[in-house]
């Protein structure tokens, strides 16, 4: 199964406080100081639309977003072109949603912290997916290991929503590591 559109978040640990402004400011300087290492083009503020993308980070091959949607914040990785082998697929969006996550979280102004026990990852690339039982089969033997290697633990993969929703799978496992903690373990 190959699919190159997908979408992975994390979910902020305490979104009472979450100033999507100053989110602004931190992806605008992402972009200057070439802070995630791709090519960064634009930020977009969307906070307008009920639980909708929040504030967007556009780039070439990938967009960051702290997205508000499902009612729960968080960030996520969409990854719109991708040049890495299939098998590496899921460690590459997991590494880049993580290194994102940890910039953020290193900035004090924000006070933002990310979960690690809990991921979504959606597929928007509806014709790549075949049959849902296969779909949900390839995800789950592409993304067990790295999930495990990350985690420290086996996690939960639950299939979500139904065919008219892009295809999604919710991970869960123990784990209390910070988004820097985890990029580590996953090297």
């Amino acid at each position: 199964m190959h699919f190159e559109k997908f979408a992975l978040k994390l979910y902020v640990a305490e979104p009472r406080d979450l100033q999507l402004n100053s989110v602004t400011i931190a992806f605008h300087d992402f972009i200057s100081e070439d802070a995630l290492g791709e090519l960064l083009i634009d930020t977009v503020d969307y906070t307008h639309v009920h639980e909708g993308p929040g504030i967007v980070l556009i780039g070439h091959a990938s967009d960051y977003a702290l997205e508000l949607s499902e009612g729960r914040a968080g960030l996520s990785c969409s990854r719109k072109r991708d040049h890495v082998p299939v098998s590496e697929r899921a460690a590459d969006v997991l590494r880049r949603t993580l290194a994102a996550a940890a910039k953020l979280e290193a900035r004090a102004e924000l006070a933002l912290r990310f979960r690690t026990d809990e991921l979504r990852l959606t597929i928007t690339d509806r014709l790549a997916l075949g049959s849902m039982p296969d779909a949900f089969a390839a995800v789950t033997e592409a993304w067990a290991p790295v999930l495990k290697r990350a985690f420290g633990n086996e996690p939960s993969l639950s299939r979500e929503g139904n065919g008219r929703q892009p295809f999604t799978v919710r991970a869960r496992a123990e784990c209390t590591a910070s988004p820097a903690e985890v990029l580590q373990r996953l090297g």
